[in-house]
């Protein structure tokens, strides 16, 4: 398709901003409704985190099955199939919540497809980008970081006001709508009945222009199938892959830990509001402040990366990891914990894109969607131990260990990726 056809921002902006709308209610308001059905801390981080180790597992085998030909689906009837089932992940949660075994089952679903999702949807959009069709990712993505802000705040108020009732309904309405926009969404994939591959480029994510620049080396691209004829298997593969980037892997190593304190700190967040005298108010309305701070870095960052090196930035966002789980530690009340969101726009939304920059920067063609796939991997193993550890150590030694605990390992996260992170 040519670049003249209509533009597919608007559709696909309302696909990432119901998306995250649900995303929100199921993560960022865990807590809140496990608690109420009886669960402990530890029972949730748990749930949590082994429903993340099952997206993970889940995530390439169901990317894999995306596409056109024997034995793949459209990727547009996978989101569909996806949405459907959280649909009925909601409605159940309303027919199972005196049982609690039942609660944690749905729950756990819930968690899990929620997450194998993200790619998917990820993809629609990039599909049309690839196709050269007009698509502001970065807007879109945007839009889905606002509506995230929006629903978070807006639902501290009615889950006070009418119970945690309103968190099953909300996963039911949003995902009703999330099946209705991407039926109406018409990608490039059924336009031209092709195959939607994983196989972009992230210079094609993260420029403008889907421009790359060489890392070390000067290799093309390569297929998945060359790769194994080469490296003779997945495992020599990935050895060989760190053998050409030996300081990625104390980056991945540093950047799981700076993860694990970041979901300590966001699963966890009702808990952490109570001790500073909020409820589930004041954390909807201290979420919705860290993601609205969000956006400014992901909007800007193209400019931004003109005037700083993207390793600069990426030693800029551990920094901030830091000073955000300490600076949990030391306020005392809910309006210190507004105060500090603000932190995020340098921590987490700068990782973000700072880290697609700079894989891009680094790797030769052929590896950059691998270095992709392991750098969003930090943040699914951040959260599986994040979760575990942090729930535990609530019920076992109080919210202020955890707490503690959380700025001991972003510290040594921080240390992990300065001393990883090079100039090319």
């Amino acid at each position: 398709m040519e670049n003249g056809g209509q533009s597919k921002t608007a559709q696909y902006a309302l696909i990432q901003g119901l998306y995250w709308m649900s995303f929100c209610m199921i993560f960022a308001y865990a807590s809140v409704y496990l608690l109420d059905r009886g669960l402990s801390n530890t029972a949730i981080g748990l749930l949590i985190g082994i429903s993340g180790s099952v997206s993970a597992i889940l995530q390439p085998w169901i990317g894999g099955m995306a596409g056109d030909g024997p034995g793949k689906m459209p990727l547009k009837r996978m989101i569909m199939l996806g949405c459907s089932l959280m649909l009925l992940v909601g409605l159940s949660l309303f027919l199972v919540s005196g049982n609690q075994v039942l609660t944690v089952v749905c729950y756990g679903v819930g968690v899990t497809f929620l997450q194998v999702l993200t790619p998917l949807v990820y993809s629609l959009g990039m599909v049309c980008i690839n196709r050269g069709e007009k698509l502001d990712f970065g807007l879109a993505r945007g839009i889905g970081s606002l509506a995230y802000a929006g629903i978070s705040y807006v639902a501290g108020f009615m889950v006070a006001s009418m119970g945690t009732a309103f968190i099953p309904a909300s996963i039911a309405v949003l995902y009703g709508g999330m099946l209705a926009a991407v039926f109406a969404f018409r990608s490039g994939e059924e336009a031209s009945g092709g195959r939607v591959s994983g196989e972009m480029s992230s210079g094609e994510m993260s420029s403008p222009g889907g421009g790359g620049t060489k890392g070390e080396g000067d290799g093309g691209p390569v297929s998945g199938m060359t790769l194994q004829r080469e490296h003779g298997g997945e495992g020599q593969q990935e050895v060989s892959f760190f053998k050409r980037y030996p300081r990625f892997f104390m980056l991945l190593l540093g950047a799981i830990l700076v993860f694990v304190s970041h979901n300590m700190l966001n699963n966890f967040a009702f808990q952490i509001m109570e001790s500073k005298g909020g409820g589930s108010s004041a954390m909807g309305t201290a979420i919705a402040l860290a993601a609205a701070s969000e956006l400014p870095t992901m909007f800007l960052f193209g400019w931004m990366v003109t005037k700083v090196r993207c390793d600069v930035w990426l030693k800029i966002s551990g920094l901030f990891f830091l000073i955000k789980a300490a600076a949990t530690v030391l306020v005392r009340d809910v309006a210190g914990m507004y105060l500090i969101q603000g932190l995020q726009m340098f921590g987490f939304a700068l990782f973000v894109v700072a880290s697609v920059y700079y894989v891009n920067m680094i790797m030769k063609d052929k590896d950059r969607t691998k270095g992709q796939a392991f750098m969003t991997m930090t943040n699914t193993l951040g959260g599986v131990l994040g979760s575990a550890c942090g729930g535990a150590l609530i019920d076992g030694f109080g919210i202020h260990t955890m707490l503690l605990v959380s700025t001991g390992v972003a510290a040594v996260g921080m240390a992990l990726m300065s001393g990883a992170v090079k100039r090319r």
